[in-house]
């Protein structure tokens, strides 16, 4: 049985777009427009990989009906080809 290889977050740069990372949702929360009518504007969240390395992602306003339904906090994914 083979093994996938996985770069750890802190190994990641513009070097290559051949990336893959295994990451947990560690918060996950919601930025609002208050000054309008409450709008979702960014969906955020900051993933942590095995070694504890973390780093902030966010979801932007035309992507957040794609995604606010499957990106969960505490769910592990695989993600690949970034």
């Amino acid at each position: 049985m083979s093994t996938v290889p996985y770069s750890l977050l802190r190994e990641l740069n513009d070097d290559s777009e051949d990336w893959r990372v295994r990451v947990r949702v560690a918060r996950l929360w919601e930025q609002r427009d208050f000054a309008t009518d409450d709008e979702l504007i960014h969906l955020h969240f900051v993933v942590v990989d095995e070694k504890a390395g973390g780093m902030h992602g966010f979801v932007p306003t035309g992507w957040i009906a794609k995604f606010k339904y499957v990106i969960k906090e505490g769910s592990v994914y695989y993600l690949q080809n970034f």
